[in-house]
């Protein structure tokens, strides 16, 4: 007896040495994560950057560039307030792109991050749950200009700050997501080490500019049931926010250092239970990059595994929507909680609800640019079907994300028949991937809202060399419309 106990003993001493190593371990993983990032960012040049990872940037110029340029165009009534105050503060440094005036380098970055976010129609990185390229595109030409950069500093500066971005998002994420939107946070991050990597920082200023931005940034999740103004400009302040932190210490300000790991910091603040260790693990190994998503829909990431199963269900049996009784969605808890709007009162309101997605996909037969529309979002007919969707979270879908975004839907017809699909990844995704012609085709379909084919051929020819190019002025100067 006595010696069971004693082996008993044993065991629970190792279990619980095993537990406290463990413990240790990721303490000692948190105490320098600041520093290590700022070192990485600081250090890490051109020619450490995978050619693949480099056609991938080149991907996010294209991408973002032409939600952007659409957006311009198809909410000009929502962005005209930050295009006339910008107005107002002249400047001879960067491009407002499509207008082509020019303004003080954060302000483009202010006006050109809001126009790219301004039809939720830009990428996503899925763990992060970050717009990434609408922050640090317009953060790298505001900049660049500014600075005279060439295309291989830019990609390199992009290449870091989506890595400290992605990084430091999936140290806080998912509980981040509860209250705040993470491309509004996690983006100033990532345009602060752009901002830095820019201005060559070194690693100790690089460390304080992390501190300014985490001190400076913020965005609530109030714009996905409102659908306003804020959700655009969240990726506009933050591309504006984060070179703000990166320019003032380049200057001599002095932030506050080790501010991811520091106790009443960054990812205590925003998380139960953050995961700081992640921020300094296999940096560049492989670079957060490639898990970067293009988006295929301009709607919210969460609806797209849901349109394309319900698509698939209605054109592979020839389904007219008239015969549809329900539609109901299983997927993970936090696109159940957080994006069904059942009353969508602006365009982007729409764009952020997965019941006006799917009743939209139904009705419609398809979800594009085009569709959203004043006229569709108060259509009578898209209203009453949205009364036939029912959205509810899945625990064991849950567990399956942010790797995958799960949807199990199902139709069920008016004469009793159902129909069943299930989709895990959205098309775009870097586990389903655009092939290059629908990207470019994606890129030409949006740009020529705005400017012409020729105009628009010829970004996509100077985007094809970024990285050869002298001046990123060789770029913007193509980005305003002309007189053609």
């Amino acid at each position: 007896m006595l010696l069971e106990t004693v082996e008993n003993l044993e065991i629970y001493y190792q279990q619980l040495m095993m537990v406290l190593k463990s413990h240790l371990k990721s303490r000692v993983a948190e105490m320098r994560v600041t520093e290590i990032l700022s070192k990485f960012i600081v250090e890490t040049e051109f020619e450490d950057i995978p050619i693949d990872i480099v056609n991938k940037v080149k991907i996010c110029f294209l991408d973002a560039l032409g939600v952007g340029i659409a957006g311009f165009t198809l909410e000009k009534e929502m962005l005209k307030p930050i295009l006339e105050l910008i107005k107002e503060i002249r400047g001879s440094e960067s491009t407002v792109i499509v207008d082509g005036f020019k303004t003080n380098f954060l302000y483009a970055a202010l006006a050109n991050g809001s126009f790219i976010h301004s039809i939720d129609f830009d990428d996503t990185h899925p763990a992060a749950l970050t717009h990434t390229s609408s922050v640090l595109v317009p953060a790298a030409l505001a900049l660049g200009e500014k600075l005279n950069s060439n295309g291989k500093e830019i990609v390199t500066a992009f290449t870091l700050g989506f890595e400290a971005a992605a990084k430091v998002g999936q140290s806080v994420m998912p509980n981040l997501a509860r209250f705040w939107h993470s491309t509004a946070l996690n983006g100033t991050i990532g345009a602060a080490a752009l901002g830095g990597k820019l201005l060559k920082l070194d690693v100790e200023q690089m460390n304080m500019a992390f501190g300014i931005a985490a001190d400076i940034a913020s965005g609530t999740y109030a714009c996905i049931e409102f659908g306003d103004i804020t959700k655009s400009l969240h990726s506009g302040m933050a591309a504006m926010k984060g070179l703000l932190a990166a320019w003032l210490v380049k200057k001599g300000g002095i932030g506050p250092r080790d501010i991811f790991e520091y106790k009443k910091g960054y990812c205590r603040i925003y998380s139960n239970n953050p995961k700081i260790e992640k921020i300094s693990e296999n940096l560049g190994k492989p670079f957060e990059l490639s898990f970067n998503g293009i988006k295929a829909f301009p709607s919210i990431l969460a609806s797209h595994t849901p349109i394309q199963a319900l698509i698939k269900i209605i054109r592979s049996r020839s389904i007219k929507v008239d015969e549809i009784d329900e539609i109901s969605l299983k997927t993970y808890n936090l696109a159940a909680s957080s994006f069904c709007n059942y009353n969508p009162q602006t365009l982007m309101a729409a764009r952020l609800s997965i019941p006006f997605c799917l009743a939209l996909a139904a009705v419609e037969g398809h979800v594009t640019i085009q569709n959203f529309t004043w006229e569709k979002i108060f259509d009578p007919k898209i209203r009453e079907f949205m009364k036939r969707i029912r959205v509810e979270g899945d625990s064991e879908l849950d567990k399956l994300y942010p790797e995958m975004f799960p949807a199990e839907v199902k139709v069920t017809l008016k004469d009793g028949r159902s129909y069943s699909e299930t989709e895990y990844y959205p098309k775009g995704s870097y586990k389903n991937p655009l092939t290059n012609e629908e990207l470019q085709n994606k890129f030409l379909n949006l740009a020529t809202i705005t400017f012409t084919m020729k105009q628009a051929q010829e970004i996509i020819n100077i985007i094809n060399v970024l990285e050869k190019v002298n001046k990123i002025s060789e770029l913007t100067s193509l980005l305003v419309k002309t007189s053609e």
